[in-house]
């Protein structure tokens, strides 16, 4: 019976008796990494390094675009009658500028209030015409309410006496590039069917003597799915009505931003009054980690700069490619960890920060200090003030973010280069996002810190990683009967020539003994991909430490997951094996399983009702939804009870994967291979005993067990010399004694049996007759691995035939006899 203990999860080799220069943190399990906190930057020789990159100055603005139609030759009302009608006029221009609004001569009619909308947009153009490609909305206008439009009488209607333009504005003005035909579409949202008079007419020129501005007028009445051109309804160019407004963009590049300045053994950063200033820096040297260690000075330039809205000026840990500034929103947030916002107020001269982290999820993460051990979600929360208040200014502030064993990270902030005089100091953080690219650091992003400057004296930042040369972890397991490794099977990585895990093992039957053994050679292993398979040839012992070697040739390895089988010794000679009484046998335990609810059902029941053939059955049948098992021991006066247990036996089960656990204590964790099975264990003084049945030998099959036995394993014998099985025919509540004792048949038909072993050890001897004086019943299974179903509750006498010899070599051993009914 093989048992194939698998770890890999870090709890599994956190629980050892010895690990040096290893990460057990999380998986793979690696050598330990450590990352030098070297200075980036101390900024003493007076020239900013180029690796500082900086937002440059765009150009100035250039002067107001405007351009128009508003001849009046032969004016036409163009009524928008439904929903789906679109009119737009198309335009070209010679240079790019930025589209601000544009205005409509559109009107309502008098005595009419038309219901809905009308909006503006700005499309792009297909053709040598520029018609209008629905596929391009660019922009999209803020509504007007329809009946805000001007009003016209009917009589005046087809032609309003007064020119009267409706200005509708682009809340983002799109960018429109020179030489490049665009066209602003107007459209009624939610039109009226009756009246019709309650309606919006657009006014358009029917005799224009050209093309306005290289565009036509156009018309669809489809939702813009097709256009016509309105000229090809008159005899001349048709021509809306409208006005264009923006501003020409400046194509001058940028220029270098002398800002920060590196000054006096700093890097200065100045916000000299309220108004926004952009002088985001990032720093273009790949870091190996998130750590960061820094000090800087803020003195106030302007006392009476105020700022209403939240600051989130500071500093940014990203991950990703390194971007020249300015780097939008999106991509910050796309690639930020970390973030320390240092918010700055002239006017009353303090400082406060707030420190941010991005979890696994993407979540932001603010600690404050109404919570502070506590990581919660950051929505624009107040943070965490230098004191006193009112005296920021001139104050040295010491820096540090470190990376802790979690995957978080600590913030430290203290005053006055004395680490006692703690701003703050944040716990470990939830683990940081992992994403793909290089750690670089962005100070600033906001454009906003009004009146203020900041002077960094240095930048420490995380540089290489730094591995040891080797590392190990000692895995002990022990048994409580002689059991055998027989091999290993390893998934590892090993990313340079040369990196190897070694596996090595020692064995004995005393803690002593194990401690003072010398581990065996690495075992030979053959490799098929990232898989090393070894077989182990050691002696049954009962306590094994397993030695994971890590040796590193840069970098190091790293271990996805460790497994190794055992089989027990007795089982696989077919030694005749004495258990405690089974303590999960009818009535002395409740079963219930986490599908079936709190209460033990006929289902649950067949666990512990001594029939192994009669089998729990589980409701699912996927290998992707374990179902986790409870045997709670029950009290002959009712309640729970403690009950001493050191090994599992399952019997007829389609397992493969389990876990066997009490509350978070796992016990066994690993594969199965046949259908009979003992678990052993620790001993355990415990009220229940948890099955986790993950997944069957045949994928995705009903999980099923016909017996559970808990109980201890006290002795495995030598193989039987004589072997007498019957079978009594009684009927149940029948009476006998046995060796002095008074024993009651349960139910008809009992097991029964006389067996002699010989050459007995005096150990082995000495602990039958202790178990015989302590344990009036016991569990017998006289052929573990011929049998393995056949496990019998049983009462017994035990005889020694009385000379510690045999004919040939008198101190050979001890005899033994004895007799058994099953109960």
């Amino acid at each position: 019976m093989s048992l194939k203990e698998i770890l890999n999860q870090p709890s599994h080799f956190q629980a050892n008796v010895g690990a040096s220069g290893l990460d057990l943190t999380a998986m793979p399990i690696k050598l330990q990494q450590t990352f030098t906190l070297p200075v980036a930057d101390d900024f003493n020789d007076g020239a900013k390094d180029a690796k500082w990159l900086t937002s440059p100055i765009p150009p100035p603005p250039g002067p107001a675009h405007t351009f128009a139609y508003s001849g009046t030759n032969s004016i036409t009302k163009t009524p928008i009658v439904e929903g789906s009608y679109r009119y737009a006029q198309s335009f070209l221009r010679s240079v790019p500028f930025k589209l601000s609004s544009c205005k409509w001569r559109v009107h309502q009619i008098q005595g009419f209030t038309p219901p809905g909308y009308v909006q503006s947009e700005v499309w792009g153009t297909i053709g040598p015409d520029g018609e209008p490609d629905e596929n391009q909305v660019l922009a999209v206008s803020n509504p007007i309410q329809a009946f805000n439009l001007p009003v016209v009488s009917q009589s005046d209607l087809e032609n309003p006496p007064t020119y009267t333009l409706t200005t509708f504005t682009f809340p983002t003005p799109p960018t429109l590039n020179a030489n490049t035909k665009y066209a602003i579409v107007i459209r009624h949202i939610g039109t009226a069917t009756q009246p019709t008079n309650s309606v919006v007419e657009v006014y358009r020129d029917q005799n224009s003597p050209s093309p306005a501005n290289g565009g036509f007028s156009w018309l669809s009445f489809n939702a813009g799915a097709t256009w016509s051109r309105g000229d090809q309804f008159a005899p001349q160019y048709s021509n809306f009505n409208y006005q264009v407004d923006g501003q020409e963009i400046n194509t001058n590049p940028p220029t270098p931003n002398p800002f920060p300045v590196e000054t006096g053994g700093f890097l200065q950063f100045d916000f000299p009054d309220a108004q926004p200033r952009d002088i985001e820096t990032v720093y273009d040297d790949p870091r190996g980690s998130v750590e960061l260690e820094t000090r800087f000075i803020w003195n106030i330039l302007d006392g009476s700069a105020f700022q209403f809205t939240p600051l989130e000026w500071g500093l940014h840990m990203l991950q990703g490619a390194i971007d020249a500034p300015p780097l939008s929103d999106a991509n910050v947030a796309s690639k930020r960890l970390w973030e320390l916002f240092i918010r700055p107020s002239a006017s009353s001269n303090n400082l406060s920060f707030i420190p941010i982290v991005v979890d696994a999820s993407g979540n932001r993460l603010t600690q404050l200090p109404s919570a502070p051990t506590s990581w919660q979600g950051y929505s624009n929360q107040g943070g965490w003030f230098l004191l006193p208040i009112n005296a920021a200014a001139g104050v040295p502030i010491t820096v540090k973010v470190l990376r802790q064993p979690n995957g978080g990270v600590i913030f430290t902030v203290y005053k006055n280069d004395d680490p006692n005089q703690i701003v703050f100091q944040t716990t470990a953080s939830p683990p940081l996002r992992t994403l793909a690219g290089e750690y670089h650091l962005d100070i600033g992003h906001s454009h906003e810190a009004p009146g203020s400057r900041f002077r960094f004296d240095y930048f420490k930042l995380s540089g290489e990683i730094i591995e040891p040369d080797s590392g190990e972890v000692i895995l002990r397991r022990s048994y409580p009967v002689k059991t055998k490794v027989t091999g290993f099977r390893m998934d590892r990585v090993l990313p340079a020539p040369g990196s190897r895990i070694n596996v090595r093992i020692r064995s004995a039957d005393t803690l002593e003994a194990l401690a003072s053994a010398t581990f065996s050679a690495a075992i030979p292993a053959t490799t098929a991909g990232s898989v090393e398979t070894g077989q182990v040839e050691l002696p049954a012992a009962l306590f094994f430490d397993v030695k994971l070697e890590f040796i590193k040739a840069s970098p190091g390895p790293t271990l996805n997951s460790f497994d190794f089988t055992v089989a027990q010794e007795a089982v696989e000679e077919d030694q005749p094996i004495i258990l405690s009484v089974d303590e999960a046998g009818p009535g002395l335990v409740s079963a219930i399983s986490s599908e079936e609810g709190l209460s033990e059902t006929a289902n649950t029941r067949k666990l512990v009702d001594g029939d192994p053939e009669s089998q729990w059955v589980s409701l699912g049948a996927s290998d992707g939804s374990p179902v986790t098992l409870q045997l709670t021991f029950l009290a002959p006066s009712g309640g729970n009870e403690l009950r001493n247990v050191n090994c599992l036996i399952l019997r007829n089960t389609n397992l493969k994967a389990l876990r066997v656990h009490i509350g978070v204590t796992t016990l066994f964790d690993g594969e199965i291979i046949e259908d009979d099975v003992l678990i052993p264990f620790s001993l355990f003084a415990t009220p229940l005993i948890q099955i986790e049945a993950k997944m069957t030998k045949v994928p995705n099959q009903n999980k099923r067990i016909g017996e559970v036995y808990a109980g201890q394993l006290l002795l495995a014998l030598p193989n039987f010399d004589a072997y007498d099985p019957r079978r009594r025919l009684f009927e149940a509540g029948s009476m006998r004694t046995l060796g002095g004792k008074l024993v009651a048949f349960r139910g008809k038909d009992k097991y029964a049996s006389r067996w002699t072993v010989r050459l007995v050890d005096q150990a082995a001897k000495d602990e039958a007759e202790r178990i015989f004086a302590k344990n009036p019943l016991v569990t017998f299974w006289p052929e573990p691995r011929f049998r393995p179903r056949a496990l019998f509750d049983v009462g017994w006498k035990l005889e020694e035939i009385p000379f510690p010899y045999t004919d040939v070599l008198k101190p050979a051993g001890h005899t033994l006899e004895a007799e058994m009914e099953e109960i």
